[in-house]
């Protein structure tokens, strides 16, 4: 019956290839910093502190339907880490997603707040995107732009990234 997972819990320990915490609500501070996990299965989660699973070399996946909070540098340099299972997602950390292999983010309508270089350093991440309507569109930040844009068909939605407006283009 373990909700909240302390700081530096697991840190660099050795552990099976998936973890399902079934009633963990929290993670705390370098709770699984450089563990050897492959997949985490966490329905309750709601929010991940700094550097939670930072270094864990293996780590591909995270299914967290619940979260909304994940923490600075939450999976720095997880190399591998390139699924994430979380709709609810308010709040992203500075440099939450920095040296991983996401390539591309879904941003749901939850989310507000996107923190300084959250995905920096990751070689093969191609942007922003949102379902509206069935469809994938691309996004933007003001800042650059990814895809080829059609002005008439942009949609602006209320949502912060790295403190600008957020554009979802069709």
């Amino acid at each position: 019956n373990i909700t909240f997972i302390g700081e530096a819990a697991f840190c660099a320990t050795k552990l099976p290839e998936t973890l399902n915490l079934e009633k963990v609500e929290s993670i705390g501070t370098n709770a699984f910093y450089g563990c050897t996990i492959k997949t985490v299965n966490a329905p309750k989660l709601t929010k991940l502190e700094k550097n939670a699973f930072s270094n864990c070399s293996v780590l591909t996946t995270l299914n967290a339907p619940e979260l909304c909070e994940v923490g600075e540098q939450a999976f720095y340099k997880c190399t591998y880490f390139k699924t994430l299972n979380a709709p609810k997602i308010e709040k992203i950390g500075d440099n939450a997603f920095s040296l991983t292999a996401i390539e591309e983010f879904e941003v749901f309508e939850a989310l507000t707040e996107l923190g300084t270089g959250a995905f920096d350093g990751c070689a093969k991440f191609t942007g922003f995107y949102a379902m509206v309507d069935g469809e994938k569109v691309t996004l933007t930040n003001g800042k650059y732009t990814i895809g080829a844009l059609d002005s008439d068909k942009t949609v602006t939605v209320q949502k912060i990234i790295e403190r600008q407006i957020l554009t979802v283009t069709k």
